[in-house]
């Protein structure tokens, strides 16, 4: 987001993915700090198949790529170690 002039955002954001049962939310059952972690080359591609804006090779953002069931979710994005500032959630169906 620094590159398209947000001030003040994370520098090295994770994001939880939580469900709910009942109304209530679950603790997280999906983590991720640095993109290219968990199969990043699968982030990549589904980035192009989508028209996302293209993650940096080596950056620290996060992404989740995931099938789920219907139902009601929470991401939750937050700094990692306690980091603060801006942060920016975006969700693409993959065909």
């Amino acid at each position: 987001m620094g590159g398209f002039g947000v001030p003040g955002t994370l520098t090295d954001p994770k994001i939880e993915l939580s469900g709910a049962s009942d109304g209530n939310q679950a603790p997280p059952f999906l983590t991720n700090d640095d993109w290219e972690d968990d199969d990043g080359a699968s982030v990549a591609y589904a980035s192009e198949l989508t028209g996302g804006f293209a993650l940096e090779a080596g950056s620290t953002d996060a992404a989740i790529l995931i099938w789920l069931e219907p139902g009601t979710y929470t991401a939750k994005i937050s700094g990692n170690n306690g980091g603060t500032g801006v942060g920016l959630g975006e969700i693409y169906e993959v065909p």
